[in-house]
């Protein structure tokens, strides 16, 4: 059965984002080489809605943002090994090494 929608997306800040790429860590260090499934997702969702309330969020939600921080991180990478470049989360700064 499809799902209705309000019209209002989901709104991710930091801390949902945090609390999704918690999830995916929890997943991935019991489940190693597997992805969760769109029922899994479901769950979360629900968890996130009791959480924060707010615009409900569906599975495909937080998959389809799983998808996205994919992407990002997987350009990061490139960058991070092409440029030598890191980031300290504590000072919340790009670092380097001095020869860069």
């Amino acid at each position: 059965m499809p799902r209705k929608s309000s019209g209002e997306t989901y709104g991710w800040n930091p801390v949902k984002e945090r609390r999704l790429l918690e999830k995916l860590d929890d997943f991935y260090s019991v489940n190693p080489g597997r992805q969760p499934a769109m029922q899994t997702y479901d769950l979360w969702a629900n968890e996130f809605n009791t959480e924060f309330g707010g615009v409900p969020a569906h599975g495909s939600n937080l998959y389809k943002k799983k998808e996205r921080m994919r992407k990002i991180y997987k350009g990061w990478k490139v960058l991070k090994v092409q440029t030598r470049l890191g980031y300290n989360s504590e000072a919340d700064r790009v670092v380097c090494s001095d020869e860069a």
